[in-house]
């Protein structure tokens, strides 16, 4: 069986190995400084992209990073409860790397409130 890593350019390997290369020189204080973030929106096109800490008990935003001008309005957590990603976490008390597609199909998520108000593409 072939894997995805078989379908890499080049150009694809290039790229991420630049992004490790600039996020350790972005390596400081934050996890996720803006050049990195930055950089891994070179390698990934996006319309927002940024990094937050939070604090899930008193439902508050400790550390942003990022280019959305909407962060930190709290509307996150008007939604969290009905999140996939936050409800499996909950449910199981797994915080590992977990994607989306992972806890909830396309048709379900394309249909849900957080794709309406959260994940839909801008300008769609």
């Amino acid at each position: 069986m072939r894997g995805s890593w078989d379908s890499l350019t080049a150009a694809d390997l290039r790229g991420v190995l630049t992004l490790i290369e600039d996020a350790w020189a972005a390596a400081g204080e934050h996890p996720f400084p803006l050049g990195t973030l930055q950089a891994l929106a070179c390698l990934i096109p996006c319309d927002v992209i940024g990094y937050a800490d939070m604090d899930p008990v008193a439902r508050r935003e400790l550390n942003y990073v990022g280019n959305d001008p909407d962060a930190g309005d709290d509307r996150f957590w008007e939604i969290v409860d009905e999140h996939p990603l936050c409800r499996h976490q909950l449910a199981y008390a797994d915080f590992s790397a977990t994607r989306l597609s992972d806890v909830i199909s396309r048709r379900r998520l394309v249909n849900s409130r957080i794709y309406a108000d959260w994940l839909r593409p801008r300008g769609d």
